[in-house]
């Protein structure tokens, strides 16, 4: 049963209620997680943006997947995708067909030279998931991996969007 609290009773000046969190520990690491991610990539000559790489990594694994398609997979919305996809379009990173069968959708392809940006991305990634690893030092990387899976899975079955 959830515990209410009287308004006041709920201030935290050094924020521990929330970074304490599971969900704020979660936050914590995500943005850690991107600005070193931005640092690497940067580092290793990516021009890509870490928000944009969802969208055409999804891409690359999945040639000719439509733009509906990634923003269900990534979880973000259509017309974040379609400004993603746009920029990526744009730079040469990605071709952008009218999908035959349903001409109401596009279908993505990456391009040559978004392929010589994806294989920078995949080393920044592996360097990525290295430092992850050697973070956890109670748990094995692969147990929390498989917990947040199940964690992700059973509050996307439960929670219809």
């Amino acid at each position: 049963m959830l515990q209410t609290h009287k308004m006041e009773e709920l201030h935290d000046p050094h924020d521990t209620r929330l970074m304490g969190s599971f969900l704020g520990q979660v936050r914590k690491i995500f943005a850690l997680y991107h600005k070193m991610g931005s640092k690497l990539l940067s580092e290793k000559g990516v021009n890509i943006h870490i928000d944009q790489l969802p969208v055409i990594m999804t891409a690359f694994y999945r040639p000719g997947i439509s733009q509906q398609e990634i923003a269900n997979s990534i979880c973000r919305d259509k017309s974040s995708v379609n400004r993603t996809v746009k920029y990526l379009e744009a730079a040469g990173y990605l071709k952008v067909s009218l999908n035959l069968k349903d001409k109401r959708q596009n279908t993505l392809r990456v391009t040559a030279k978004g392929k010589k940006e994806v294989e920078k991305i995949e080393i920044a990634r592996l360097e990525m998931e290295q430092l992850l690893k050697e973070a956890c030092t109670t748990v094995s990387y692969e147990a929390l991996t498989e917990t947040v899976r199940t964690i992700s899975d059973n509050l996307e079955k439960n929670f219809k969007l």
